[in-house]
């Protein structure tokens, strides 16, 4: 070999030897990487969600320690706000998709704040369909074990109400709160035994109005040993006593932080936060005395907020929630028996209405599934179905669409006007 050959194969692997040094640096530097040789990429909880911004709780081992771990302000890449509308699987598989409060993330700490670059994979998501005329996805929540849904017993959910709310839930485990129960007992155990046809006995809880074992929460609030003297054999507790009845499974799935996570849902002023902060055993979130011109509780939580229980679960606090629209629905659930039925119908797109051969109707007859869980299902299903119909036809949300159409008129503009401009007569000197 003469040693012109010899220094170009030098050379040529000292280029290759820089190309993998720079291959090697550019997977480090790669958005969302998780490499373990990368050390600026750290992993927290999204804890709260400020519109644009969000609060980061940086992740410690082992978990005990987050008690004292205060949230840092995080903000995302410019490349999240330009995300198209994905679908469910790809919204649990996560990776560069929008993030919410009880995702674990990875970020990158800037200054003061931190830089949100990725989002872990989800064990379970709570969505609805965005509040009014739009069919937007609005994610409520991710990683969720166990959702709490709490109502007051002097403004009760519908049964169709509930049905949503179970529905919203999808698989994880759903149980009742029925509040203010020593205002009015006999209504809250008829309100129980109603709830039941959906929710096993042991899934619904009576709590009282009392905030601690000798103040009520107000003045016409009745003392739990007064409600059980009015003859009704309901068990009614305090609010401090729902942490007894909480069983927290450790978390084995391998998407979202690995401690589980209780969500507390219901309408607006059904002592949500009032809950929340009894767990605690201290006053957390921000509560509002009870109205004195319609005796109800008002609307005091503006955002969701994970907290950190000392007995190694989160608790989230979210606002109370006006209109429950439904964008998707889980197979099983409390609709299971209807499931299990129409494999049996005669035709494949049985709507359960008027077809003969429909198993699920000759089993309505039968008594074996209600009249009123099958018209619910009828109308929760065809209100999915429009809101999967209309996003099928769209690629893009409402929002990009609007945008595109601004752009695309300003290029129309530009482009008649350098029509125009080429049209003009040529001056000649």
């Amino acid at each position: 070999m003469t040693s012109q050959e010899s220094q170009k194969n030098s050379a040529n692997s000292a280029n290759s030897a820089n190309s993998a040094n720079h291959a090697s640096d550019i997977t480090k530097a790669k958005p969302g990487s998780s490499s373990k040789t990368d050390e600026s990429v750290r992993k927290g909880i999204i804890v709260a969600h400020y519109g644009e911004e969000f609060g980061v709780l940086p992740w410690r081992e082992p978990p005990e320690f987050l008690g004292d771990v205060q949230p840092v302000r995080g903000i995302l890449p410019g490349r999240f706000l330009m995300l198209p509308p994905m679908e469910w699987e790809r919204l649990m598989e996560a990776g560069e998709v929008m993030p919410a409060v009880g995702d674990l993330v990875n970020y990158r700490e800037i200054d003061t704040m931190v830089l949100i670059e990725s989002v872990g994979k989800r064990r379970s998501l709570l969505s609805r369909k965005q509040a009014g005329q739009s069919y937007g996805m609005q994610i409520i929540a991710a990683n969720v074990d166990l959702m709490f849904v709490v109502m007051p017993v002097d403004r009760p959910l519908s049964h169709g109400g509930l049905l949503r709310y179970i529905t919203l839930a999808g698989s994880v485990p759903v149980h009742l709160i029925i509040t203010k129960c020593d205002l009015d007992p006999v209504r809250a155990g008829e309100l129980k035994n109603e709830m039941s046809s959906f929710l096993a006995a042991s899934s619904i809880h009576l709590i009282s109005a009392q905030t601690n074992a000798g103040a009520p929460a107000s003045e016409e609030s009745a003392s739990v040993g007064d409600a059980k003297s009015t003859g009704n054999q309901q068990n009614i507790h305090k609010p401090s006593d729902l942490k007894s009845s909480i069983h927290m499974q450790p978390v084995e799935s391998e998407g979202g932080p690995p401690i589980p996570l209780v969500c507390f849902v219901g309408p607006s002023g059904a002592g949500k936060s009032t809950l929340v902060n009894s767990m605690l055993g201290r006053s957390m979130q921000e509560t509002s005395a009870i109205s004195e011109s319609t005796g109800k509780g008002r609307h005091t939580t503006v955002r969701r907020d994970w907290i950190w229980h000392e007995d190694g679960f989160g608790i989230l606090d979210t606002p109370g929630m006006r209109e429950l629209g439904l964008d998707r629905m889980e197979s099983g659930g409390v609709f299971a028996p209807i499931e299990e039925f129409a494999e049996q119908c005669h035709f494949r797109d049985c709507s359960h209405e008027s077809e003969q051969g429909c198993a699920v109707l000759e089993a309505v007859t039968n008594g074996q599934i209600s009249a009123e869980l099958l018209d619910q299902y009828r109308q929760l299903s065809k209100e999915v179905q429009i809101v999967e119909d209309f996003r099928k036809t769209r690629k893009k949300s409402v929002a990009d669409e609007s945008k595109e159409a601004l752009r695309q008129s300003k290029e129309q503009w530009m482009k008649e006007i350098q029509r125009d401009y080429r049209r003009r007569p040529k001056k000649r000197g």
